[in-house]
């Protein structure tokens, strides 16, 4: 895999996704095998997601690691519903640096990816 077969399966995940109205989004190509992408999608329920992800492609194709990631979900109020991301700012919780932030809280997560975070609020909708 490289970097441009990794954009190519968010762009076929946006355009097969029932719950995306809009989106702006930039993809930063920075070699075959380093990326960045970055934008907001507004869902259907006019519930907003800004986004970043950098992500790497190792041993020669066969491993994607995202060294930094944030997914941001918002209500249309601009409330948080919830946001992803690996900041390290939570050296106790398990899974660190990968979390979730809730409104009243915030939990281990998985890490994720742009992919992922689509078909996790198509889950909710």
């Amino acid at each position: 895999m490289q970097v441009d077969d990794y954009f190519k399966d968010v762009i076929d995940k946006i355009k097969q996704s029932q719950i995306v109205v809009s989106e702006n989004i930039i993809f930063d190509k920075r070699s075959r095998y380093i990326g960045c992408i970055k934008g907001v999608f507004v869902f259907i329920d006019e519930s907003v997601l800004y986004f970043s992800e950098f992500i790497v492609i190792e041993d020669g194709g066969r491993t994607l690691t995202r060294p930094s990631y944030r997914f941001h979900w918002q209500d249309q109020n601009q409330y948080l519903i919830r946001r992803y991301d690996n900041a390290p700012h939570f050296p106790e919780l398990d899974n660190f640096p990968h979390h979730v932030h809730y409104p009243d809280m915030v939990e281990p997560f998985l890490k994720i990816g742009v992919v992922d975070i689509l078909e996790i609020v198509e889950s909710e909708m």
